[in-house]
């Protein structure tokens, strides 16, 4: 089984920002879906959202001062996805996020792209508009997990005809070291081009 899942923030540092928005999509073994959950997370005392992720996500802290308290929406995404492979567009952030799955498999369709094609974008928009997907609402976070579960059906086909090992890959720009890596990564440095 697989869980999509694609996270909303304050911000881009696990150790001083929080999530904000889950969403998650669970697949069985032939990539059906059985099941989603979307969830928002009440801020902190203290956490605000700044205008830049206002606008980039359309959330305010009115919204979310309905939601679940962080550490319980942690725990229900954690065990929603149970011990399910986890799949995010760049997982090495969303897993940054979810402290308690550190043990499961990942995918990481980011990393997918760019050992597919290192001379390209690997945002969720290029890799969508690579692959002719409607790019819609993005920065919402069921909205990202459905365009993610189709670049994945995308890149996962691609990926296995040309013979490229994905499971627990995260790509890494010699510029640019990762925040966090996930347990079970191998990082493989991006190729120049």
């Amino acid at each position: 089984m697989y869980t999509v899942l694609d996270f909303e923030t304050t911000g881009l540092n696990p150790m001083t920002e929080q999530v904000t928005e889950i969403g998650a999509i669970k697949l069985d073994d032939q990539f059906n879906e059985v099941g989603r959950m979307s969830v928002l997370v009440k801020l902190r005392k203290g956490q605000v959202l700044t205008d830049f992720i206002k606008q980039l996500t359309g959330l305010t802290e009115e919204k979310l001062s309905t939601g679940l308290d962080e550490l319980n929406a942690l725990q229900a995404v954690t065990n929603f996805i149970g011990t399910d492979i986890i799949i995010a567009q760049f997982a090495s952030f969303d897993l940054g996020f979810l402290p308690f799955s550190n043990n499961n498999d990942f995918i990481c369709t980011k990393s997918m792209f760019k050992l597919l094609y290192p001379e390209k974008k690997s945002g969720l928009k290029q890799i969508v508009e690579h692959y002719g997907i409607e790019y819609k609402n993005h920065h919402q976070a069921m909205a990202d997990v459905e365009m993610t579960v189709q670049a994945f059906l995308c890149l996962k086909e691609e990926c296995d005809i040309k013979g490229i090992n994905y499971l627990n890959v995260m790509t890494e720009p010699e510029d640019r070291p990762l925040k966090f890596v996930p347990t079970k990564a191998t990082v493989v440095q991006e190729v120049q081009v």
